[in-house]
């Protein structure tokens, strides 16, 4: 005789109250995909760390004021080259003390400058000098020496000239400095070959200081002489070029003190010297 169970059910009937948790839950979860759906944005934008922004424009950099220098030294690094530069500052108008540019019609002789100073000397009597086209012209007619002085015996002073010399061979031209007499002065001058200093002194010359320089035959140079206490500086160059910055000759001597500035030309036969500024300061 067969025994027969009962078959169980394969699903079994849901309480109400899973029913009611189930319901519950799937509309939770039906507001949560709402509420992320409408303000996801806001929600990403919370949760993101802020964005670092940089200024790319120029640093403005408060400007500083000048430390006035007092004069104390400073320390120097050790292995430091340190240049000592001269003084090379023109001189203002102010103390300018004679002046000439020859800007006048042609005549015998120099006669009177620009500022309405007379040159002496020789620029007043010797037949070599003449006023030609606006320039102060010197004409050789054989081996000569030309000694001619503008303004008033000076202790302190500085000359500047420019001129051309047609041939330098044996013929040069420079400023006088401290000139009492065609036996006592200082004199710069070119040469062609080199820019010299000299003294004379009781009719003895000796050469001071001589440095190299290349002048070539009618071109013009202008030449900047100064003379302070026993110190002598002078510096050439091309007409129209630019000046030198530093001193290109230095000397020193404390033979003669004072005394007039002027030029002194040295001619030989068919040298034609034109000098077409002349200047003396104070210093």
């Amino acid at each position: 005789m067969r025994t027969y169970h009962p078959r169980l059910a394969r699903f079994r009937r849901l309480s109400p109250r899973a029913v009611r948790i189930g319901l519950i839950a799937l509309g939770l979860i039906l507001l949560l995909d709402i509420f992320t759906a409408r303000f996801s944005a806001q929600v990403q934008s919370a949760l993101t760390l802020p964005r670092a922004v940089f200024n790319t424009g120029a640093l403005r950099v408060p400007a500083m004021k000048p430390v006035a220098t007092t004069g104390a030294p400073t320390s120097t690094p050790v292995g430091t080259v340190t240049t000592v530069a001269t003084s090379t500052t023109s001189l203002p108008p102010a103390n300018v003390l004679a002046r000439d540019t020859f800007q006048r019609p042609d005549q015998q002789f120099w006669g009177a400058a620009s500022d309405g100073q007379s040159w002496s000397g020789d620029a007043a009597k010797a037949p070599a000098f003449a006023i030609v086209n606006r320039t102060g012209q010197v004409t050789g007619a054989g081996s000569a020496i030309y000694d001619s002085v503008l303004g008033k015996p000076m202790t302190d002073s500085e000359v500047l000239f420019s001129g051309a010399i047609n041939h330098f061979a044996a013929a040069n031209m420079g400023a006088l400095l401290r000139w009492t007499d065609g036996n006592n002065l200082y004199k710069v001058f070119i040469d062609g070959a080199n820019l010299t200093a000299i003294k004379k002194v009781n009719g003895v010359v000796s050469s001071l200081q001589s440095e190299p320089f290349t002048a070539r035959d009618g071109i013009s140079y202008s030449l900047r002489v100064r003379v302070m206490g026993t110190g002598i500086m002078a510096r050439v160059w091309q007409t129209g070029q630019a000046e030198p910055p530093n001193w290109m000759l230095v000397a020193s001597d404390n033979a003669l003190t004072s005394g007039y500035d002027g030029l002194r030309l040295i001619t030989q036969t068919g040298t034609i010297i034109s000098i077409t500024s002349y200047a003396e300061s104070k210093v």
